[in-house]
């Protein structure tokens, strides 16, 4: 008998060792993987290393910065914080931007990602900018290359009750295609307008490189090489003259695309513009998550005032009627940051508002690529992926919760909440978030399919009056 005890004991001793080595390693190797992809140095803001701080704008009184805060943390991130507090003022604005220097390569992508709560709840009148800028900030505004925010002026993405991380909510991005090698500026600016107070926590801010590689079209979309039309359907979508298209073209591709793109040829109109587009008819599944991309050339001599909106809409495009169904992509020559002119680049590196698609209900969709100008215009498209969006979550897990949705006059009404509610429209626009705890009920909505995320937790829901 004590033969066999101790024969046991020394299996159980092996085995609690062999775990122990397999839990080091699997640690050292996940610190090793998070230390060599993030360039920032001190992004889980436990210290102020790493960054600089200047106010910007002699706002007074200047926002108050916390370090390794460890009471009011973002949800997405762990451990402590930094939490930037500001009574604010009407006149003038009060700003505030942390920021510190890295060398990047030429033809690498760079991708930020962090956490972010609005601690106090009801933030307004504030913006939280994240910009990568060859220029180094001083003490006035900075603006110098923008790739993704938070802004009380852009709906769907207004910081007001946010809980989550950057790749989730904000607009924009936050990627940068660095096209020449040097130093470069991540510069995460934090504002306040108005008479207004502000409460905001960052946490486990990354910047990341990774190297764009030719493209593999199609996924879910048939044709996505852009050898032949295909599955693709062509529409003019105003009364100018359609573009010219050439399936196939070899004379000129996309970087990153492969050998034969789609050539759109677009010719000034006498008066308006043109307006034209491209789609196909696709499945998806209710409560999946998709995302897309597609190499894109602008080979215009001349080329202004132009646009390239995608869309995953419920709607077929009609010949001679605009398409605004599901907007989930743009270039723009009204934005000047992802503007068309003598772009070579993919979409989900520089596309503008490049959004995820929730899908609410199991049923046919639209994928929409639409070109148009006020000018001449020479557009390649290479490589149009499509596909279901796996579930990942960089900076740590939700946990689960059990709840109760109901619906009731327009009214959306959660009991069992724990921490978090979003709700999103048909095309995966967020139009309500908010931290809460027991029970929640939306503002009044308009008739429709919805998708409510609580805790992490997706459901569908219909709202009827």
């Amino acid at each position: 008998m004590l033969f066999l005890f101790i024969t046991n004991y020394s299996i159980l001793i092996k085995q609690i060792i062999m775990k122990t080595i397999v839990t080091l390693i699997l640690a050292i190797l996940m610190a090793t993987t998070v230390s060599a992809q993030n360039i920032l140095v001190g992004g889980n803001m436990e210290s102020q290393t790493g960054w600089t701080v200047t106010n910007l704008h002699g706002g007074a009184p200047n926002p108050v910065l916390k370090w390794n805060e460890t009471s009011s943390t973002p949800m997405y991130g762990k451990g402590g914080c930094l939490r930037i507090t500001s009574a604010g003022n009407a006149t003038p604005q009060s700003t505030v931007a942390i920021y510190q220097a890295a060398t990047l390569q030429e033809g690498k992508l760079y991708t930020f990602n962090g956490a972010f709560i609005d601690n106090a709840g009801g933030l307004k009148q504030a913006g939280i900018q994240v910009y990568l800028g060859q220029t180094e900030p001083g003490t006035t505004d900075y603006t110098d290359g923008w790739i993704c925010e938070y802004n009380s002026w852009v709906p769907g993405h207004e910081p007001e009750d946010r809980d989550d991380m950057f790749e989730m909510g904000a607009s924009g991005s936050g990627k940068f295609l660095a096209t020449t090698s040097g130093t470069f500026y991540l510069v995460v600016k934090i504002g306040l307008w108005g008479d207004f107070t502000m409460d905001i926590s960052l946490d486990e801010l990354s910047l990341t490189e990774s190297t764009i590689v030719p493209l593999t079209g199609g996924g879910l979309l048939s044709n996505g090489d852009m050898q032949t039309k295909g599955a693709w359907t062509e529409a003019n979508l105003n009364d100018n003259p359609a573009p010219i298209y050439t399936w196939g073209y070899t004379a000129n591709t996309p970087q990153y695309g492969n050998t034969g793109c789609l050539r759109i040829v677009g010719t000034k109109p006498a008066t308006s513009f043109t307006n034209s587009c491209v789609y196909q008819k696709v499945s998806l599944e209710a409560e999946k998550t998709y995302e897309y991309d597609m190499a894109f050339k602008d080979i215009s001599e001349a080329g202004q005032e132009a646009w390239i909106n995608i869309y995953l809409g419920a709607s077929e495009p009609i010949s001679g009627v605009d398409y605004t169904d599901g907007l989930i992509g743009l270039l723009s020559s009204w934005n000047p940051v992802v503007t068309p002119l003598d772009k070579d680049m993919t979409f989900q590196s520089q596309g503008g508002g490049v959004l995820n698609f929730i899908c609410p209900e199991t049923k046919d969709y639209y994928f929409v690529i639409k070109a148009g100008s006020n000018f001449d215009y020479d557009f390649l498209f290479d490589e149009v992926l499509l596909k279901e969006k796996g579930v990942v979550n960089s900076i740590s897990q939700k946990s689960s919760t059990n709840y109760k949705i109901l619906s009731n006059n327009r009214l959306v009404n959660i009991e069992g909440v724990k921490s978090r509610v979003e709700i999103f429209d048909i095309t995966g626009r967020c139009i309500q978030s908010k931290n809460a705890s027991g029970n929640f009920t939306s503002f009044p909505m308009n008739s429709g399919i919805y998708i409510i995320r609580v805790d992490g937790n997706t459901s569908k829901i219909l709202v009827t009056d």
